[in-house]
C-alpha cells in the first residue's frame, strides 16, 4: 500500500524516510497544537449560542424571576437536544467550510498544515463530513485515535486511515 502510494506520488518507493511535497507529514504534537487553536475557536462560538439558547429557553425564569420548575422536564430536554443540534451543527460547519475553502482549518493554516487526500487531490464535502465524523471515533476511544498519528509511518490519525487523507506540511 505504502509502495504504490509513494509510487502515484512519483517518489522513490525504495526510500522509508520520503515524503510527499517538499516538507512532509505532519507530526502528532504540531497536529495536536493546530487541535488546540481550532478547539479555542469552536468553544467560543459554541458557548456563546449556548448562552443564547438558554436565554431563549429560560428567559421567562430569568427576566421574571421566577423559580425554573423542578418539574418541567421537558423544557430541560428540549434546551439539552437544541444545544446538541447547535453544537454539532457548528463543529461541522467549522471543518466543512475551512477545508473546502482552504483545505486547512485555521490551527491548521496557522501551523502550515494542510488536509489533502491520499494522491494530493483536494477533500469533497462527503469526505470532509466523513473525516469530521470519523474525527468523533477517534476522541470517544479515549483519544487513541488521535494518537496512531505519533507511531505512524506516514502520520495518519484513525480519522485519516478510515477517510484516506493526509495532513501535510506546507511550510
Amino acid at each position: 500500500d505504502v509502495f504504490f502510494q509513494r509510487l502515484r506520488e512519483g517518489l522513490n518507493p525504495a526510500a522509508a524516510d520520503t515524503m510527499p511535497g517538499p516538507y512532509g507529514y505532519a507530526g502528532f504534537w504540531v497536529r495536536v497544537g493546530a487541535k488546540f487553536i481550532d478547539g479555542i475557536i469552536v468553544t467560543v462560538v459554541t458557548q456563546i449560542a449556548n448562552g443564547l439558547l438558554g436565554i431563549l429557553f429560560f428567559s421567562r425564569f430569568i427576566w421574571m424571576g421566577q423559580p425554573a420548575p423542578s418539574h418541567n422536564m421537558g423544557l430541560f430536554f428540549a434546551y439539552t437536544a437544541a444545544t446538541f443540534l447547535v453544537n454539532l451543527t457548528i463543529g461541522l460547519g467549522f471543518s466543512w467550510f475551512f477545508l473546502a475553502k482552504y483545505q486547512a482549518t485555521p490551527g491548521k493554516l496557522a501551523l502550515g498544515l494542510k488536509v489533502v487526500r491520499a494522491d494530493g487531490s483536494r477533500l469533497r464535502s462527503g469526505r470532509i463530513i466523513g473525516r469530521h465524523f470519523s474525527e468523533l471515533i477517534s476522541y470517544i476511544i479515549m483519544c487513541i485515535g488521535y494518537m496512531m498519528a505519533g507511531w505512524d509511518d506516514e502520520k495518519r490519525a484513525l480519522h485519516d486511515r478510515i477517510c484516506d487523507t493526509r495532513v501535510i506540511r506546507t511550510r
